[in-house]
């Protein structure tokens, strides 16, 4: 998790057994000085100054098989400078750059920061140097309909209360760096050496509780990003059985969580099904992206007790009841006044489905790359205000629409609340 990214600084940038390999070094040293070979050892310092006097002034970023993606039109590479509190997320401070990518690839320049952008390393042995660290990450126009704010998590409102790093108008971030561009001041010693870092710019590999240097050489930083905040399941096959008499003339609707609540109208989804009278089968897909006004905010969550344990309450999401309705005013559509009379069920336990946001906010990609989960739908099962479980995709063909199998919560299926 990044929130413990402090201690993996002190831990590993401040390893304790750097005195012995400082005594070593010195030793190694008065060795030399003993020796003859005085202009060997000459020749040698000449060479390594030639090594190390090649200055890195940009930054080189790859993505792997941008051009495979279909419906993306073109990458935008950011580079993001931020700090390190302890929170549950970095503190995004400035955006520095933001660059479009030609053939999955582009070069951004890399000027000495200000030095009001320089703060103290803080580890043992290397508090003598500063640095300043950047985020790189990949966004992209993909239509995204949910702009998130950066005050939006209850985990951590104070940090969050900058815009930095939110992104608007349809634009999401597709990727998330594991590698930070860091850039020290100062004269490097033993210590830094030892792990790898020198003055100027530097690349940090962020894995898990390990902190690591990357060695580069040549003129720029080379690092690689991959999309790794694509959608999962842009779309949900449901199918299965049905005992439900076709002539009543029934329909398949989805309505927002606030709608069966009786707290708002949103427009409900459609979704595309089909019922089958010779065979009872029927089929469902749901793919439409929810608009702005289905997504509850993660403190509203924390309030439906009936939903509890159905969802996270730090991203906000969209929460859709699939429903068997009847089209009361025969208007061919689902209205906020048509009867519901029942949902689509796993065994007796209603299904319900969770649409997680493309995140258009640098905290919310780093929610989803720390939680192991991605933008797209989700399903699940249960009982309102008991216990709600993950609906596994080999159970998306298994479902009915029996009319006792799984009656929606009595409360829901009165209009107008």
């Amino acid at each position: 998790m990044r929130r413990f990214l402090p201690l993996l600084i002190l831990g590993v940038l401040g390893c304790g057994d750097t005195d012995t390999n400082t005594d070593s070094a010195e030793e190694a040293d008065t060795d030399t000085d003993t020796d003859t070979d005085t202009d060997t050892d000459t020749d040698t310092d000449t060479d390594t100054d030639t090594d190390t006097d090649v200055p890195i002034t940009s930054l080189v970023l790859t993505v792997p098989d941008c051009d495979a993606q279909e419906g993306i039109a073109g990458y935008f590479a950011s580079l993001t400078r931020i700090s390190i509190d302890g929170g549950s997320y970095y503190s995004y401070d400035e955006e520095v750059a933001s660059e479009q990518l030609t053939n999955c690839t582009v070069t951004i320049d890399l000027p000495t920061p200000d030095e009001s952008d320089l703060v103290t390393i803080n580890a043992d042995k290397l508090d003598d140097l500063t640095w300043a660290l950047y985020l790189p990450a990949i966004y992209a126009n993909v239509g995204a309909t949910r702009d998130i704010s950066g005050s939006e998590s209850p985990e951590a409102p104070e940090e969050l209360s900058s815009d930095v790093g939110a992104l608007i108008g349809g634009l999401a971030y597709v990727g998330l760096s594991d590698q930070l561009v860091v850039y020290v001041s100062g004269t490097v010693n033993a210590v830094g050496e030892a792990l790898g870092l020198q003055a100027g710019w530097n690349v940090l590999t962020v894995n898990g509780s390990t902190l690591a240097t990357v060695p580069q050489t040549g003129d720029a930083l080379e690092i690689s990003v991959d999309l790794n905040l694509l959608p999962e399941n842009e779309r949900i096959l449901f199918s299965g059985s049905t005992s439900r008499d076709a002539s009543t003339n029934f329909a398949l609707g989805i309505r927002s969580v606030d709608w069966m609540l009786g707290t708002g109208a949103s427009t409900p989804l459609s979704v595309l099904y089909e019922i089958n009278e010779d065979t009872s089968e029927f089929s469902a897909l749901i793919s439409e992206i929810p608009p702005e006004d289905h997504y509850i905010p993660a403190t509203q969550v924390e309030e439906l007790d009936d939903f509890q344990s159905c969802c996270q309450d730090v991203v906000p999401i969209a929460i859709e009841m699939p429903v068997v309705y009847f089209d009361d005013d025969g208007n061919g559509e689902m209205d906020f006044t048509d009867t519901v009379d029942g949902g689509i069920c796993r065994e007796i336990r209603q299904t319900l489905l969770l649409y997680y946001p493309q995140p258009t906010h640098l905290w919310v990609a780093e929610y989803y790359i720390d939680n192991d989960t991605l933008p797209g739908w989700y399903s699940r099962y249960g009982t309102q205000g008991v216990w709600w479980k993950d609906l596994e995709e080999e159970d998306y063909t298994s479902l009915t629409l029996s009319e006792s199998s799984c009656d929606v919560y009595e409360e829901w299926a009165i209009s107008g609340l």
